[in-house]
C-alpha cells in the first residue's frame, strides 16, 4: 500500500520536547502508523506574536494534511497556547498536553500539594495555575532542566545535581505531585521522586496514551504494522543533519520523508 493510502496519528509539535514521546506512542499502538511534523528551526516561538505562530503552526499541518490523519496530537504548549483554536477548526479529533494536565490534576489530585515545573514563559502565560483548582500549587523555572534533557541523559549525576538544587526551596511544602506542560522534564521522575520523597510526577506518555486509545474509533488491523514517520524540516544538508542526531537520539527506528 502507498504511504498515503495509509491512515495516521497526526503529531505536530515545535522544538524537540515532543520527539521523547513517539516512542511511547509507537510502542502502546504498535499497528498505528504515526506521522510526526516539527519547525524546530525557528523555535522558540517564544517571543513571536499570536499570528506569527499560527502562520507556523498552519505550514506544519499542511504538510501533513494529504494524509488520511485519525486525529492530530499537539504536544507543544506554545501550539495550544495560540492555534488550538485553528487545529480544532479542522474537523478532526485533537489532543492537547494543557487540556489533558489541568483535567488530569483536577480530577486526581485536587487535594494536593504540587509544583509545577515548566519553561519561564508558559509559567507567565498563567494558563495552568488559572485552571488548576487548587491553590496549594508552587511553580518552577525548568529551562535549564529541558537544555538538559535535550543534550544529555537523565539518570546521572549531574542531573540529579540539577534536580536536587532546582527541589531545595520547596523542601519543606511537603510536595505530593510533580506536574509539567514538558514532556522532557518529565524524564527526571527518577530524580524527582528521589529529593521528594513519595511524590507522583505526572508522566506524559501515560497520559498521552490514554487520550489516544480513548478517540481511536477505527483502530489498525493487528496484523498490519506500523511506522513512525518524519517530516523533513529542511532540505539543508547541515541543517538536516542536526535534526537526524536529534531524532536518533530519542527514537531508535523511524522513517525520514
Amino acid at each position: 500500500m502507498k504511504r498515503k493510502e495509509l491512515e495516521y496519528i497526526g503529531v505536530i509539535d515545535m522544538g524537540y520536547e515532543g520527539m521523547s514521546l513517539l516512542e511511547s506512542i509507537y510502542n502502546s499502538f504498535p499497528h498505528e502508523n504515526i506521522i510526526y511534523v516539527n519547525d524546530p528551526k525557528r523555535s522558540p516561538y517564544e517571543g513571536r506574536n499570536s499570528e506569527d505562530i499560527l502562520e507556523l503552526v498552519s505550514a506544519s499541518y499542511e504538510k501533513i494534511k494529504n494524509y488520511k490523519l485519525k486525529m492530530i496530537v499537539v504536544l507543544s504548549d506554545t501550539i495550544c497556547e495560540h492555534a488550538l483554536d485553528y487545529l480544532e477548526s479542522l474537523e478532526l479529533p485533537v489532543i492537547n498536553v494543557v487540556d489533558i494536565l489541568t483535567r488530569t490534576v483536577n480530577k486526581q489530585f485536587n487535594n494536593k500539594n504540587i509544583l509545577y515545573v515548566a519553561r519561564n514563559s508558559f509559567l507567565e502565560t498563567n494558563i495552568i495555575q488559572k485552571n488548576i483548582k487548587y491553590s496549594h500549587l508552587y511553580t518552577c523555572e525548568g529551562d535549564n532542566l529541558i537544555k538538559h534533557a535535550e543534550e544529555k541523559n537523565v539518570k546521572t549525576g549531574e542531573s540529579f545535581s540539577m534536580i536536587q538544587s532546582l527541589v531545595k526551596p520547596f523542601a519543606s511544602k511537603s510536595i505530593e505531585v510533580v506536574i509539567s506542560t514538558s514532556p522532557l522534564i518529565t524524564m527526571y521522575h527518577t530524580e524527582f521522586k528521589e529529593y521528594l520523597k513519595d511524590c507522583d510526577v505526572l508522566m506524559f506518555n501515560h497520559l498521552i496514551n490514554e487520550e489516544i486509545n480513548k478517540k481511536l474509533k477505527a483502530k489498525a488491523n493487528e496484523k498490519d504494522k506500523g511506522e513512525i514517520y518524519i517530516v523533513s524540516p529542511s532540505i539543508d544538508k547541515n541543517y538536516l543533519k542536526e535534526y537526524k542526531n536529534k531524532c536518533n537520539r530519542f527514537i531508535r527506528k523511524y522513517k525520514l520523508i
